[in-house]
């Protein structure tokens, strides 16, 4: 019985997950970026003067989406790679081993992130940090990103989901979010559910959360945004820092599928009798 399951289930050409994995790099050499297997990588590039990124358009899922980013508007932010010495795989939350990336692949990612040094006394522009997915397609998703600094602390941060038009709501985050803070002391990573609201901690400070996204039409936008603990201009102008985002489709059974169990399943019990 177990071979002609697993017969059927190959029949039914079940898909394995895509992700995209976006990251905040302006380097034209390192790491190759494009697509492999069902993982593509696209790097941010240069941010101009207003705090915005190109577009860059991927396919998943055979839809075309865009994934562009924002960061300190009339800030100071730089690709900041010091600041991540001490971020690589061997000391990241097992969760995220879900991504399916290798080991050197999410070292690569960790050594480089766009960092926002801003003043909390500049309250004429705000120092967030944003990335934006126009484009998905109908289904679920997995939206992780992973905020990390070694030599220095983040300001206290308010994550934040926006879906088409509307923000997520805290019941939103409590069924769908949850977020991993990493304490410098102890070298371990705590988990959290719920809207990610980091306070400033000790030198080390990082933060990676995860956000189950479920798209109700077709191109529909998604946007992340890292603001401020009170959402005014001070908070919001404080340190912030982004290594990468990954978006991970999560494929529904389909009606295919569904039946050829449900045939395997009928021809098990006819074999019992």
């Amino acid at each position: 019985m177990k071979k002609t399951l697993i017969a059927l289930l190959a029949l039914s050409g079940i898909a394995g997950a895509q992700v995209v994995v976006y990251d905040f790099n302006n380097s034209s050499t390192s790491p190759s970026y494009g697509t492999y297997e069902d993982v593509a990588f696209i790097q941010s590039g240069s941010f101009d003067n207003d705090g915005m990124t190109t577009g860059k358009s991927v396919t998943l899922n055979e839809k075309s989406i865009t994934i562009k980013s924002q960061a300190g508007t009339g800030q100071s932010r730089n690709f900041n790679t010091a600041d991540n010495e001490n971020w690589s795989a061997g000391n990241l939350p097992s969760v995220v081993d879900n991504l399916g990336l290798t080991d050197a692949t999410l070292s690569t990612l960790c050594s480089s992130s766009i960092a926002v040094y801003g003043s909390s006394n500049n309250t004429s522009f705000p120092g967030i940090i944003s990335v934006e997915i126009s484009g998905l397609g109908k289904g679920t998703y997995e939206f992780s990103a992973l905020s990390a600094r070694t030599s220095g602390t983040m300001a206290p941060t308010t994550w934040s989901i926006t879906l088409g038009a509307t923000e997520w709501t805290a019941s939103d985050y409590a069924n769908n979010s949850s977020y991993y803070i990493y304490d410098s002391a102890s070298q371990e990573w705590d988990k959290e559910n719920g809207q990610p609201i980091t306070a400033k901690s000790t030198t080390g400070n990082a933060v990676y959360s995860v956000f189950k996204v479920n798209v109700a039409t077709d191109n529909t936008t998604l946007r992340l945004t890292l603001g401020g603990v009170d959402g005014t201009a001070a908070a919001d102008n404080a340190n912030k820092a982004l290594q990468f985002v990954a978006l991970k489709s999560i494929p529904e059974p389909t009606t295919a599928t569904l039946s050829l169990l449900a045939l395997a399943g009928l021809a098990a019990r006819r074999r019992r009798k």
